[in-house]
């Protein structure tokens, strides 16, 4: 999937490995932990917290497994013709050339991969989880509603 970056440079993701894509949910687990959910949340709710959420080294190492699926392009390198594509790894972040734009976007890079590579393991269990209601079951679920409704 390529995504278009706020700084104008592209952002290839392909799927990482199922074991790299499921350390990375692993890392990010405990991010949703006391999150309020009802039978009308969708991937967004359970996405929301990590996007949130300040990256742990956990989550950090997780993801730069994940990196090794994707590439960059700077802006003005969008394309094969222009330039061969950059592997995203710290070297990127450092490259004299291209380290402060890659710098600015670290985050939504890093968000691209959570999104591509954990997206369907968090919507499977969501829909199965409304599928049999029990989402107002879980130990972890507190009450949607606000004082005075």
């Amino acid at each position: 999937m390529d995504y278009k970056l706020k700084t104008g440079a592209t952002l290839h993701v392909d799927f990482a490995t199922f074991r790299d894509a499921n350390a990375l949910k692993k890392a990010l687990l405990p991010t949703l932990k006391g999150l309020m959910l009802n039978n009308d949340a969708d991937i967004s709710a359970l996405l929301a917290p990590i996007i949130d959420t300040v990256i742990s080294d956990d989550v950090e190492d997780a993801i730069f497994r994940c990196f090794e699926k994707c590439v960059y392009y700077p802006k003005g390198k969008e394309s094969l013709n222009q330039a061969p594509p950059m592997k995203i790894d710290s070297s990127l972040f450092d490259d004299p050339t291209y380290a402060i734009q890659a710098r600015k976007d670290y985050h939504e890079i890093c968000l691209y991969v959570i999104k591509e590579n954990v997206e369907c393991f968090f919507e499977t269990i969501l829909s199965w989880l409304k599928e049999k209601n029990l989402l107002k079951n879980l130990p972890f679920q507190q009450s949607t509603s606000t004082p005075n409704s």
